[in-house]
């Protein structure tokens, strides 16, 4: 382990070390659908979107807009964060294999 003085940590630094922290314990938007045992046409009017639009999003066919993102959020009370759709890909997909573990 590197000997680095806690001293030298900006709040940038403070800042990405609690942004990575905090993406080890996001969940995705199908986690939490899975969580909460809805039906996709359940889950997507709670939210106020099409169940095929939710569909699309899940599957990763469309990447959800602003709006959406934020009403994802609100609906999830924060457990979907917005962060959790700029994750690369592959974080995406060890997210989604660690939920479905």
């Amino acid at each position: 382990m590197p000997n680095f003085p806690l001293s030298k940590i900006t709040t940038l630094g403070l800042d990405l070390i609690i942004a990575i922290c905090d993406i080890a314990f996001m969940m995705t938007l199908t986690d939490y659908i899975r969580k909460r045992e809805l039906r996709q046409e359940d889950a997507a009017n709670e939210i106020g979107i099409s169940r095929s639009y939710l569909s699309e999003i899940m599957s990763r066919a469309k990447q959800p807009g602003r709006d959406t993102i934020k009403k994802i959020d609100t609906w999830s009370n924060g457990e979907v964060p917005p962060a959790v759709w700029f994750l690369p890909v592959e974080q995406q997909n060890r997210q989604q294999r660690k939920g479905a573990a």
